[in-house]
């Protein structure tokens, strides 16, 4: 936009990025910032030319000056900053790791864990990441060493009472369409399904069930690469939908008693170890 005559104000920009949209050309460089529309169409991803000139200038800037680079990708729900954060590590990758796919093959794994357990539905997006993640990535001439990922701002509260028109985390619908039935006996939840669950039972749903099922089947072969202990994991996971199950009654003097299930209760004592 540093063509555009006059000062480059707030409504010059909004004026160029429509008109831009309707040639459907969605995105726009502001000086080192790229400003990308998502047009909600699912063959438009962001164009890997300019991830690449971002990548490009942050990998110059760290050789030529030593100093760390930050690549902000910000924006409201719903934008695409998800997607986009991973196209941009699989180019990094792509231009500067060639040799290293086990590490991005890891790196990915853990995305896809951390996402199905930090993924829900609000009203404005049905499938909103609810973590703020830090991708921590060293850099050489010729290689990436091993990244980190600091994850920030994960509302607790949403796993026993997601906010009025919202849902739960994905993992939990996403266990209970992809489980077997051998498993659901096994995890004392044969037979149940979402609506079976107070924390879970809403009016709005996130996804499909074989979408579902197989959101499921790619977070369970994650889980292996990680070395996650799938048993582990999954008794947590359980125990959480059925303690949204327990009720308590208040009996006075300090006293209170539990109104709940006891094949539910039994079985939730029995994942937790009590």
């Amino acid at each position: 936009m540093s063509h555009l005559p006059g000062p480059v104000t707030l409504d010059t920009i909004l004026h160029n990025l429509e008109s831009r949209y309707y040639l459907q050309s969605y995105q726009t460089w502001v000086g080192p910032v790229l400003l990308s529309i998502n047009p909600n169409t699912n063959q438009d991803d962001p164009p890997s030319r300019h991830i690449d000139r971002v990548i490009l200038r942050a990998v110059e800037n760290i050789h030529c000056s030593g100093q760390s680079q930050s690549i902000i990708v910000s924006g409201l729900s719903g934008s695409g900053k998800t997607l986009t954060a991973m196209m941009t590590l699989r180019r990094l990758y792509s231009m500067v790791g060639q040799s290293q796919t086990g590490n991005l093959q890891h790196l990915s794994a853990a995305i896809t864990v951390l996402d199905a357990l930090g993924t829900a539905g609000t009203e404005q997006n049905g499938n909103s990441s609810r973590i703020g993640k830090f991708f921590e990535v060293p850099v050489s001439s010729s290689q990436i060493r091993k990244p980190r990922i600091h994850c920030y701002f994960l509302p607790e509260r949403r796993v026993i009472q997601p906010p009025a028109g919202e849902t739960n985390y994905q993992i939990f619908y996403s266990l209970l369409a992809g489980l077997s039935q051998e498993e659901m006996q096994k995890f004392g939840l044969a037979g149940k399904t979402v609506a079976d669950f107070r924390s879970l039972n809403h009016k709005q749903t996130m996804l499909e069930e074989q979408e579902q099922k197989k959101k499921f089947g790619d977070w369970k072969a994650s889980l292996s690469i990680l070395g996650i202990t799938y048993q582990d994991i999954m008794q947590i996971l359980i125990a959480c939908i059925l303690l949204g199950n327990v009720e308590f009654e208040d009996q006075g003097d300090y006293n209170v008693q539990i109104c709940s299930s006891k094949d539910d209760l039994s079985k939730l004592c029995e994942l937790l170890g009590l």
